[in-house]
């Protein structure tokens, strides 16, 4: 994760084998993604969370608490 940016990426391989006779076929497949997002606000990187369930990635990204005003009153000496 960079700063205002959120990669993700991802790699699938399979093989398959299939025996007739004395003939043997033999199949590999391999397939990749990257993706790249722009994030609309500040994200918190150590409460971020991933997920994949039943193929759908869950991404939960919570945003940086905003800072706080504080007021100061100052004392005549």
């Amino acid at each position: 994760m960079e700063p205002g940016r959120l990669t993700i990426s991802g790699k699938h391989e399979s093989s398959k084998e299939e025996k007739k006779g004395k003939t043997v076929y033999s199949e590999t497949s391999s397939a990749g993604i990257l993706r790249t997002l722009t994030l609309p606000a500040e994200v918190d990187a150590g409460k971020a969370s991933a997920t994949l369930k039943d193929g759908i990635l869950t991404l939960t990204l919570p945003k940086v608490a905003k800072a706080q005003a504080v007021s100061v009153k100052s004392a005549a000496a």
